[in-house]
């Protein structure tokens, strides 16, 4: 129930924070997505 809760307010802040500070979450996005890009790759090199 707390989870619940907290993802909530989470999701309400994150669109709060967005519009003022969306150059900064685009960062973050982009870090994101390198982060799974090459952790992909060495999951890869991990099945080889």
């Amino acid at each position: 129930m707390r989870r619940h809760k907290r993802s909530r307010r989470h999701a309400a802040t994150l669109k709060s924070v967005m519009a003022p500070h969306y150059a900064s979450a685009n960062i973050s996005t982009t870090n994101t997505i390198l982060f799974v890009y090459l952790y992909e790759i060495y999951m890869n090199q991990l099945n080889l």
